[in-house]
């Protein structure tokens, strides 16, 4: 790349960060509606909550016994569990009130969602090699043994076949 060329790029770059700084203040000086804040605040409530380890355990026991159907159990029931607003919360029946509920549940079913996946993802990481495995030490597949066409096999420690010369 020549200089001018450079030249022409850092024009550019400059120009587009100025046009981005200019659009995002506009958007700043506009007053955020009743809903919206409410909904921000119930968002910020919900992520004060201490997190809730009892989700990350139910996939995971989903995940260990079903594998990625019980994972996926795990989070639709995690996406249904039911809310309940805490005490200090607004309950009157005004824009930022209705804002504020939705607002928590979202973020708190969000929350909820993400620990019983991501626990059901280990689960059912360890249920896949738990079969695989089984199936390994049964003699059912055809990682162990004579491959069939006369060569030998040499096992690596970790389950792995390595056809040997």
């Amino acid at each position: 790349m020549d200089v001018r060329s450079a030249r022409i790029v850092v024009v550019l770059v400059v120009v587009g960060i100025l046009g981005l700084a200019d659009r995002t203040s506009g958007q700043s000086s506009t007053p955020a509606q009743p809903f919206d804040q409410g909904f921000t605040q119930g968002e910020a409530a919900a992520n004060e909550q201490p997190t809730d380890w009892g989700w990350f355990a139910r996939g995971l026991v989903g995940g260990l016994v079903g594998g990625p159907i019980g994972t996926g159990v795990a989070f639709t029931m995690a996406g249904r569990s039911e809310v309940v607003l805490p005490a200090d919360a607004p309950s009157g029946r005004g824009a930022f009130d209705e804002g504020y509920a939705q607002g928590y549940r979202d973020q708190l079913l969000f929350r909820r969602k993400e620990k019983a996946f991501v626990g059901g993802l280990v689960g059912t990481v360890v249920w896949g090699w738990a079969v695989l495995r089984v199936i390994d030490l049964a003699g059912g597949g055809s990682v162990t043994g004579d491959p069939g066409n006369g060569e030998t096999v040499n096992r690596v420690p970790i389950g792995i076949s390595i056809p040997v010369p």
